[in-house]
């Protein structure tokens, strides 16, 4: 039984100290983070330095309220990004994932008022989890909220899949009329309306079966399979979705090395890795552009692996939690990732950016993040969820659900240190230009030409410093903008 983690996503909420200005993240266009060198052109003596994110003291704030039949609240999924704000945890209660609504006035108080959903008892069949999304995109009138369904079986349909629900509430739900189910993920995915791409996009968790024939021909397989396991060799039956279609092989087995709580097996012969699927969709409801995004390398630590995730639109890019999983410990914990396009993600795989708490604490084990909160003041934070165990704990009575907070300073994912950078050109998109700093940097701007247009000597902890440089002529244009780092840190620049 795959017992844990079946979507990521997160909601507003803050400390008292900004809760006049928690706000979601804006996707700024023209914001430009240097995570990696896309932005860079050219470069001398600079140095990345990565940032963790620091856990708030007084964590869970949010916890399971007396009289509910569940291990209590550990994902948050965001409905209305606006006041009055909206949202929906999730719980688990030893079968399912049962879903709750909720609303608060400012994004950060929220009066605990606890709404039921009917998420998971629309229609018939083994339903496991609900994946509610705020429709943004409108085209649904009055039911602007949607929502995944996965279901194991019907007496129809006996393999995993996928049904859209739609809701004028976000409480009470029906199943889409005459809409076709989805085959394609597991029972872990979020979703959310994507408006750069104007697309829904699914991120989603994929098995992914790799191993060696009878006959000593490699096999790669991704789907949500039948093992049948017979001494030294293991049968695989059932449909692959990447892409779809009918198996049924034999691979080489050298006997369990691990039992994950969820269903895997990993020896030397034979690994089930989950891996990170990703498709799109116009109207919610048919899929498309499906592929695998994310996977642990062929020759990663046995059990390495990767949970799930949440993503969050940042600006000009889209910033991941990577959710690195190893069968062998059982403990998740989220690496920082990183996206141009939304596809193509980059890993950053020397550090946590949010580790597990130690044995007894609450959090220890598996922490979630999910959505990225502004907190004014050149703060923000992110929402996480955990269950004070590891992955492999089987024993309910060890549960404590709750969610914590977590704190970082805005665009403080990596900042550059010493020498200097060139940008590509950059297209101004506002009259003034601005720069997330600390320390002294000199700024030079300069048209597609090479000429210099406008310098600048800046200086101080900043997290919007404007320059005194009007750029109203080169609105819609070009330039190349020049920092010397030498004796400053730089986060992001806007302009």
């Amino acid at each position: 039984m795959n017992r844990l983690l079946f979507a990521i996503v997160a909601v507003c909420l803050g400390v008292p100290a900004f809760a006049q200005e928690v706000k979601p993240i804006d996707h700024e266009i023209n914001r430009y983070l240097f995570l990696d060198d896309h932005w860079i052109a050219g470069q001398w003596g600079v140095s990345r330095h990565f940032h963790a994110a620091t856990k708030e003291e007084g964590n869970p704030f949010f916890i399971k309220h007396e009289g509910e039949n569940n291990i209590g609240p550990y994902w948050f999924w965001p409905a209305k990004r606006q006041a009055p704000y909206s949202a929906w945890f999730g719980s688990y209660d030893g079968l399912n994932y049962p879903v709750s609504f909720t609303t608060s006035e400012d994004g950060f108080q929220w009066d605990g008022k606890r709404h039921f959903t009917n998420a998971l008892t629309v229609g018939n069949g083994n339903i496991q989890a609900a994946i509610p999304v705020y429709d943004e995109s409108g085209q649904y009138g009055e039911y602007r909220y949607l929502c995944a369904q996965c279901v194991r079986h019907t007496p129809e349909i006996q393999e995993l899949h996928w049904r859209p629900l739609r809701s004028r509430d976000g409480i009470q739900w029906e199943l889409f009329p005459d809409a076709p189910v989805w085959f394609s993920p597991s029972d872990y995915m979020m979703v959310f309306w994507d408006p750069g791409k104007k697309k829904f996009v699914s991120y989603y968790k994929v098995w992914r079966y790799q191993g060696t024939t009878l006959d000593g021909k490699p096999m790669t397989l991704y789907g949500h399979m039948d093992l049948q396991v017979d001494g030294e060799t293991i049968r695989i039956v059932g449909n692959t979705t990447h892409p779809r279609g009918f198996v049924d092989v034999t691979l080489q087995y050298g006997g369990d090395a691990s039992d994950d709580g969820g269903g895997g097996t990993t020896d030397e012969k034979m690994q089930m890795r989950r891996v990170l699927g990703y498709s799109e969709s116009s109207d919610f409801i048919h899929w498309e552009n499906q592929q695998i995004i994310v996977a642990a390398p062929n020759d990663a630590s046995l059990g390495d692996q990767t949970y799930g995730t949440y993503v969050n639109r940042y600006g000009n890019m889209y910033i991941m939690w990577c959710n690195s999983f190893n069968s062998i410990t059982g403990l998740i914990q989220p690496f920082l990732a990183w996206s141009h396009d939304g596809i193509q993600f980059s890993v950053h795989e020397k550090q946590y950016f949010l580790t597990s708490g130690k044995q007894g604490e609450w959090d220890f084990g598996m922490v979630f993040p999910a959505e990225l909160m502004d907190a004014g003041n050149g703060k923000m934070f992110m929402l996480y969820g955990s269950l004070g165990l590891d992955h492999k704990d089987t024993n309910e009575e060890n549960y404590r659900a709750g969610f914590g907070r977590a704190w970082l300073r805005k665009d403080g994912f990596a900042s550059l240190k010493g020498g200097w950078i060139t940008t590509v050109p950059l297209t101004v998109r506002a009259k003034q230009m601005s720069l997330n700093m600390t320390g002294k940097i000199s700024l030079t701007l300069k048209n597609t030409l090479g000429e210099v247009i406008a310098e600048a000597q800046l200086q101080g902890d900043h997290h919007n410093r404007v320059p005194e440089i009007d750029l109203s002529d080169y609105l819609n244009r070009d330039i190349i903008v020049h920092l010397d780092l030498s004796q400053g840190e730089l986060y992001s620049i806007s302009l």
